[in-house]
């Protein structure tokens, strides 16, 4: 009997050594996942944050863009005086902050634009590429759905309808 006893013991201190065990391995394991839990939420919000602010040097960089045209706008109506090496002062920074944060399709239709003006420089297409960027450009900026095309975009960068009409005639020439 008296073995029959230590047997029983023997198991009893066993079950008894392995619910100590899991006593003790439930607190460290839940400490455990709560600090991996902790530290991926530090990195998705350091991500986040990068995220931001590469968004914000897009939006500055994108504005940029679209302002060319209107500061090209602005001076042919006589409205503000542009002198051509400010401008092109304007487009290397424009080119060197693209290439940091704009996504490839937009530089390359930066490109496009730019050797189109270089190898035509008195044929007005170049602003309909111009256009086409812009669309990228609001695409990129959150817009991905976006119905508006580079004539529409042209149409209303233009004063009126007229010289809308005649600048799409020219051309067609």
């Amino acid at each position: 009997m008296a073995l029959a006893d230590a047997g029983f013991y023997s198991f009893y201190m066993i079950k008894e050594i392995t619910f100590s065990l899991s006593e003790f391995l439930v607190p460290i394991l839940g400490a455990i996942v709560a600090a991996l839990g902790y530290l991926v939420k530090q990195q998705k919000d350091e991500i986040k944050g990068i995220q931001s602010q590469l968004s914000d040097k897009k939006y500055n960089v994108y504005n940029e863009v679209i302002s060319v045209i209107f500061d090209i706008v602005k001076s042919t109506k006589g409205l503000k005086k542009q002198k051509e090496n400010d401008l092109i002062s304007k487009l290397i920074d424009i080119r060197k902050d693209l290439y940091i944060y704009a996504p490839d399709n937009i530089i390359r239709k930066f490109n496009e634009w730019q050797q189109y003006n270089e190898l035509q420089p008195g044929n007005s297409k170049h602003i309909l590429i111009y256009m086409d960027l812009i669309v990228l450009i609001r695409k990129d900026m959150g817009h991905r759905k976006t119905v508006i095309h580079s004539r529409e975009i042209l149409r209303s960068i233009m004063l009126n309808s007229s010289e809308f009409e005649l600048f799409m005639e020219s051309l067609d020439k």
